[in-house]
């Protein structure tokens, strides 16, 4: 799945590739400053779920995620996470093309 747009907090959907670079800048800072905020969430979730696997490979699978997820520093985690890398994506693509 790619990420190409980005939802500010007013729920505003913007093109990550219209947004100014500093605005990028900005929402890397935030995803970085909220990481275990965000990764515990995702634990709860995960640990929530009314969701169970089926099988021994589906179980297998879900149990090797879930233990990615909780050995993972939250920092580690975010700077994987599709939004982060969409945006260092674009970023990396202006610098290299000279874009401020």
């Amino acid at each position: 799945m790619k990420v190409k747009t980005w939802t500010t907090r007013e729920g505003d959907v913007l093109q990550i590739r219209e947004m100014e670079t500093q605005h990028i800048l900005n929402c890397l800072a935030m995803l970085e400053r909220t990481a275990a905020l965000r990764k515990r969430r995702a634990e709860l979730e995960m640990t929530l779920s009314p969701f169970q696997p089926q099988g021994d490979m589906a179980t297998d699978a879900f149990n090797y995620e879930f233990d990615e997820l909780l050995s993972t520093q939250p920092l580690k985690w975010a700077r994987r996470q599709p939004q982060y890398r969409a945006l260092l994506k674009e970023l990396i693509r202006r610098i290299r093309k000279g874009i401020s």
